[in-house]
């Protein structure tokens, strides 16, 4: 109860006095007691100034908010540069005339029969911390993109070869680039696959 009592009076974060409590215990039998610290100096936070100490549950509750908004931003760039890649790589392979486009038709076709989640995890930390992405929390968007692509980039090529090759040669005809083909006329006819 004094520790709790010097704690309220110095008016401090109860985290940070947990913390320093936590640093000045040396044995493992006073270890086991901080859970009980904990509770103690919460119950008397709360007893004597209830309006100024966050409960330890809202704590938890606001951390665990910061971690789900931590794996919503991974999730959405990966989706986002996952389907930028689909979308680009499709295109090329449906509609575009290109030096060695059998090649890499083949290298995807073969990229999706290994394990990659499991052979290719030595060369993506070899890679991530050659670029120092260890510990970064963007850096997971890069391995998660890499893993889905091959799949996404056949989707989209399936997709796009529905078109009929007729409109990307009107469009040309007409003085478009490809890219401009892409954006203005190929993706609006394919949005229903870029959802899936």
């Amino acid at each position: 109860d004094d520790v709790a009592v010097q704690l309220l009076a110095r008016q401090q974060p109860v985290a940070t006095d947990l913390r320093a409590i936590v640093t000045g215990l040396r044995m493992s039998s006073d270890l086991e007691r901080v859970g009980d610290y904990a509770v103690h100096i919460a119950k008397v936070a709360r007893r004597r100034h209830p309006a100024s100490v966050v409960p330890v549950e809202l704590r938890a509750t606001v951390l665990e908010m910061g971690q789900a908004a931590t794996r919503i931003a991974i999730k959405a760039g990966t989706v986002i540069a996952t389907t930028l890649c689909a979308i680009l790589g499709g295109y090329a392979l449906a509609h575009l005339r290109w030096r060695g486009k059998a090649l890499v038709s083949a290298f995807l076709v073969a990229s999706l029969f290994f394990p990659t989640r499991v052979t290719a995890l030595v060369g993506i930390y070899g890679v991530q911390s050659r670029l120092g992405l260890i510990n970064v929390t963007w850096g997971l968007i890069m391995p998660y993109t890499a893993l889905s692509v091959a799949i996404s980039i056949f989707i989209m090529r399936g997709v796009f070869e529905q078109i009929p090759k007729d409109i990307v040669d009107s469009s040309r005809i007409d003085g478009a680039s490809s890219f401009r083909t892409l954006i203005g006329i190929m993706l609006p006819l394919v949005i229903n696959g870029v959802v899936v």
